[in-house]
């Protein structure tokens, strides 16, 4: 169910990226990564 999340919200959660504070994403944008590239 996780990687189906990432697989329909893959762009939003990038965009959304910018707005946030990388230090409160860190951890959440390395998990984003792994799948970008599962999926790429």
């Amino acid at each position: 169910m996780r990687n189906a999340y990432f697989d329909i919200n893959l762009l939003t959660i990038y965009s959304l990226d910018e707005v946030f504070d990388m230090s409160l994403n860190k951890d959440y944008r390395a998990i984003v990564e792994e799948e970008r590239k599962k999926i790429i």
